[in-house]
């Protein structure tokens, strides 16, 4: 059961089913294959096991987990019943267990309203974050998730900097901030104010409910992180989430200051969750040296994010955590993150001179996700405002 392929045979669903002694199905990408109980002296038997495939079909947060937590009960009861094949039961059961043990940290995670958080350094030893960082922010704000984003800190090796760069990291996260639409109050300096962002993380990861989970993205070492999460009430850690992808910060300890690992993160008591994804300097780390030329053309705001990962050419390898929490993929790449650079669904605002030349005053249009409806508030058509036609897209403009 998996994603991979069995040998060099690869395997082509009709209906759901292949016509051949395993069966098999596709959910969400998922090749579900499932092998026939042979018993001495008779044909394979298959019973519930390819009901239960057919009716996997069905649409859910995941839907493979999802039909086999509602099928299975059903599906046991009716193999109880069916005595020609009960060897098939068996099957079944194991194959219901394993999807159980195999769900994809994916479905779990990433929901509508998932809200994010962001620790990282920059001010020591590491610059990439210099670009990573504001990589990160202008992904989430590509996905239209600002609001989403509760909590960053940065500067978070709090023993000591090297130089200049603890300013280099807050002239870098905070010119991206403003960039891309975010308020600073969401922005805290470690080396300056470390109980400002700790009494952040409290108050963000305590709002955190089933249905309103904290994903936190730990681009850098986890003394801070530690320190944080060591304040918030027990009973609310369960609905926090930590993702990490370098090893390197996992143990990085600089005594005295920075003494807890994430190990040491991970024995706090409360059952928050650790996801450990792909390192993501494998696609977004030295390896993306000139494959984000691209930026170089677009708009002024990428051209200076283009900027910022100069430091360590193509490095912005934190960003790619962020790139999973907000789709799943923790393969994403430079052309990825581009193409939805060019094709957001954040709102993005312009500004425009009304049609009576009067006025000089402009007014913000707001252009409402992916579709072409641009709307200026307090506009329509009943309180005399008029409309203008630019690009094709009708905008109303009040009186």
């Amino acid at each position: 059961i998996g994603r991979h392929r069995a040998g060099n045979k690869s395997f082509s669903s009709q209906n759901g089913l292949t016509r051949r002694t395993g069966r098999q199905t596709r959910c969400r990408g998922t090749s579900i294959v499932l092998q026939p109980i042979f018993v001495a002296g008779q044909k394979p038997k298959h019973g519930i096991d390819e009901a239960i495939l057919r009716r996997m079909q069905i649409i859910g947060e995941h839907p493979v987990v999802d039909a086999v937590q509602q099928e299975v009960k059903s599906g046991v009861n009716m193999i109880k019943n069916i005595s020609r094949i009960r060897t098939s039961l068996y099957a079944v059961l194991l194959m219901a267990l394993m999807l159980l043990a195999i769900k994809p940290v994916e479905a779990q995670l990433i929901k509508a309203n998932t809200r994010y958080a962001y620790s990282c350094d920059g001010n020591l030893i590491d610059n990439d974050d210099w670009g990573a960082t504001p990589f990160a922010i202008a992904m989430a704000h590509a996905f239209g998730v600002q609001k989403n984003c509760v909590h960053f800190d940065y500067n978070n090796k709090i023993t000591r900097s090297n130089g200049d760069w603890d300013k280099r990291m807050e002239k870098f996260t905070l010119e991206g901030a403003k960039r891309f639409g975010f308020p600073e109050g969401i922005f805290f300096n470690d080396l300056k104010d470390l109980k400002g962002a700790i009494a952040n993380f409290k108050k963000v990861a305590e709002a955190s409910s089933a249905d309103d989970p904290l994903i936190i993205l730990a681009a850098g070492p986890m003394e801070v992180l530690y320190r944080c999460l060591k304040e918030v009430a027990v009973d609310k850690r369960k609905f926090l989430t930590f993702v990490s992808h370098s090893t390197v910060n996992n143990k990085r300890v600089i005594p005295p200051a920075m003494t807890h690992d994430w190990n040491d993160l991970k024995a706090l008591p409360g059952g928050a969750r650790f996801v450990q994804i792909s390192d993501q300097n494998d696609l977004m780390g030295k390896s993306a040296a000139g494959k984000w030329d691209p930026l170089k053309s677009m708009s002024a705001d990428y051209q200076w994010l283009y900027t910022t990962q100069t430091a360590k050419p193509g490095d912005v390898s934190d960003a790619g955590m962020m790139w999973y929490g907000l789709t799943g993929d923790q393969r994403g790449t430079p052309a990825q993150v581009i193409a939805k650079f060019k094709n957001p669904t954040a709102p993005v605002t312009t500004s425009i001179v009304p049609l009576n030349p009067m006025v000089s005053r402009n007014l913000l249009v707001m252009r409402m996700g992916n579709s072409n409806f641009f709307q200026v508030p307090g506009a329509n058509r009943e309180d005399g405002g008029k409309f203008v036609s630019i690009n094709g897209v009708q905008i109303s403009i009040p009186k």
